[in-house]
């Protein structure tokens, strides 16, 4: 299961990535981005720490010391950090997305699915957003309901990249079965779950 959170994690970065989500980084960032692709993200948040003391301000930087969190298991940690970036105003699809990742990781399914929500009323097409809500689905043993999102999905999105997550979504949808649902999920805001 572990396994394939992360996969889905790095499936989700890509599709940010070239969807020009992180145009323009610093130098911290892009030497932590080359650590975290060799394999090594504890490593990478050695090099995060000090670079956010240094400029609190880049949230490009704080982004990626979140995604660095949820990638060395501390989401608790990722979900209260990305939810003081939220609270200062960043509310982009992307943002939102991250939020609910960090959430997903806690197993807090409820509130990751209300976040990808959230980054879906932002940017209807936004891939990682609808890969995220269907896996959440899944994860809660709701395979039509994913399967939904996903077929949504491949209506709204036009860009090469975001579709090629959908693809990855739908086929991974294929091969996982859950043994039963980890969450009961209903009624929650206006959205039936």
């Amino acid at each position: 299961m572990k396994v394939l959170q992360k996969s889905f994690l790095v499936l989700s970065l890509i599709a940010m990535q070239s969807t020009g989500a992180y145009a323009a980084v610093s130098a911290p960032e892009a030497l932590a981005r080359r650590i975290i692709a060799s394999g090594n993200p504890r490593q990478a948040l050695k090099v995060l720490t000090p670079a956010i003391c240094a400029n609190p301000s880049d949230l490009s930087l704080r982004r990626c010391y979140v995604e660095t969190l949820i990638k060395t298991g501390q989401c608790s940690a990722a979900a209260k950090e990305m939810q003081g970036l939220v609270k200062v105003g960043l509310r982009s699809s992307e943002d939102f997305t991250l939020l609910a990742d960090a959430y997903r990781y806690c197993g807090e399914l409820r509130a990751a699915l209300l976040n990808y929500q959230e980054a879906l009323n932002i940017a209807p097409d936004f891939a990682p957003a609808q890969s995220g809500m269907a896996f959440c689905y899944m994860l809660c043993g709701q395979q039509n309901r994913a399967e939904k999102v996903c077929k949504d999905a491949m209506t709204q999105i036009k860009d090469d990249a975001g579709r090629r997550l959908i693809q990855r979504t739908i086929l991974t949808l294929k091969e996982f079965k859950p043994a039963a649902p980890t969450e009961k999920l209903a009624l929650v805001d206006g959205i039936r779950f």
